[in-house]
């Protein structure tokens, strides 16, 4: 619950003729996401100005609206400013400089928002974190406006998408602790490559670490000469015995254990079911922070066995007689085949149809067409599999199949996602669904 008495002090603007709302949970720019108790905040851009969706909203049952002006015909609060971004970030920081606890910055170029989730979890936070993977601009002043001191501990998922834009961000949500998970290609059209990924995404660290607070880093991450200089001042768990914080997971015929151990200190978890193996990654990371934070083996099994993957993100439903594995929120070449392995492991016999969207050249850039050849090489497919291609590079993805995998026939590269419909009608057995968000990969339920 958000505490808006509070907005006025922050110099954020001030509440019409002094009405306030009854409640406020969360602040939401999107009508269409609105649930009650929102308070709907109005944003101008180049396509449209939210003041005119505020009616739309108040029928959405928000309980209040952020506004430039006094918007006529409507009933609930307005909270009148200046600007309304400018004082959405007022609001944001005045929370954060409120909240007494620690706030812990997650970010990379994947397994962000799992990463958050599963900490969240171990740490049983319910309010101070992220929704979903509201992780920029207007999504971390979102996250740090609810922020509470009923719980010690804030989490904050940190996305960034062009070089300059973590400071800011930074800025306001000033972090004691941090989480950096991969580096992969993803937005290069702005960075040009991982390296200068790699120097944007460090900043989180070197900001944690001015503060000698903690930060915990994937192994990978060394692979880069900027995150191999700070190597000797983070946690970086390891599959190699004999360092302080190293793990191994042990295999079974229908299960999976985690052995972490933190400087002699042994932790086994039971890995969830549908967990990937990115995901038990992301897992050792945020296992790690829950220990070296006081939790304990046993508060951690216990809050694992509650978890469960986000929306679309990996989630398994049956619907008219179809079983659906949908993991199609975004993508990112490592996710990508790392949601295909796991999908293989899930679903190894039966009759299968695979729904792939193409890597786009607004995300990768020049490295486009190799990295849909590359998918296309490591589509782990089967005897009787049929495989439909979506978008721009589907027939990069199809070369790439044909390179590794000859002898599957029932091969079909669209324009559209609509057009893969046909192809579910006919199919009795298990699809698999993954592929950036523009695809809109999840109408395809049903």
């Amino acid at each position: 619950m958000i505490n808006f008495t509070n907005w006025t002090l922050s110099g954020a603007g001030n509440w019409l003729n002094g009405k306030l709302p009854t409640a406020v949970e969360r602040i939401c720019n999107d009508t269409r996401k609105l649930t009650e108790n929102s308070c709907f905040i109005a944003i101008r851009t180049e396509r449209a100005d939210g003041h005119d969706f505020v009616v739309q909203a108040e029928q959405r049952e928000a309980s209040c609206a952020i506004v430039d002006h006094e918007v006529l015909g409507v009933t609930i609060p307005q909270f009148i400013c200046e600007d309304t971004l400018l004082s959405l970030n007022k609001i944001a920081s005045f929370s954060r400089k409120n909240f007494r606890g620690k706030v812990i910055g997650i970010t990379g170029s994947m397994g962000k928002t799992s990463t958050k989730d599963i900490l969240a979890l171990l740490l049983n936070i319910q309010n101070n974190k992220t929704s979903l993977n509201e992780n920029g601009h207007l999504g971390i002043p979102f996250t740090l406006a609810k922020f509470a001191n009923t719980e010690p501990i804030g989490i904050v998922e940190m996305g960034i998408d062009d070089v300059g834009t973590i400071e800011n961000l930074l800025e306001i949500t000033r972090p004691t602790d941090c989480i950096i998970t991969g580096i992969s290609r993803i937005h290069l059209n702005n960075f040009g490559d991982e390296n200068t990924i790699a120097s944007e995404k460090i900043k989180l660290a070197e900001y944690v670490l001015n503060k000698s607070c903690k930060c915990i880093l994937v192994e990978e991450l060394l692979q880069f000469e900027c995150f191999g200089k700070i190597a000797k001042f983070c946690v970086i768990p390891s599959e190699e015995s004999g360092v302080k914080v190293h793990y191994n997971v042990e295999h079974s015929a229908n299960d999976r254990l985690l052995h972490l151990c933190i400087d002699g200190q042994k932790c086994d978890l039971d890995i969830p079911h549908l967990m990937s193996d990115g995901t038990v990654k992301n897992l050792v990371l945020a296992a790690t922070y829950a220990l070296l934070n006081g939790e304990t083996s046993d508060s951690i099994n216990t809050r694992l066995g509650n978890w469960q993957p986000s929306n679309i993100r990996g989630t398994i439903s049956t619907v008219n007689g179809r079983t659906f594995f949908a993991d199609c929120y975004n993508a990112n070449p490592a996710a990508f085949l790392d949601s295909l392995k796991n999908f293989d492991r899930l679903f190894p016999n039966e009759n299968r149809l695979l729904i792939v969207g193409s890597f786009t050249d607004r995300e990768l850039g020049k490295y486009s067409i190799e990295e849909n050849i590359r998918l296309g090489q490591n589509i782990p497919v089967r005897g009787g599999d049929t495989v439909v291609l979506l978008g721009e590079h589907a027939s990069e993805i199809k070369a790439g199949l044909s390179e590794t995998s000859p002898e599957i026939k029932n091969v079909h590269c669209l324009e559209k996602t609509e057009e893969a419909q046909k192809f579910i009608r006919e199919h009795r057995g298990v699809i698999y669904l993954k592929g950036h968000g523009i695809y809109h990969l999840e109408a395809l339920i049903g």
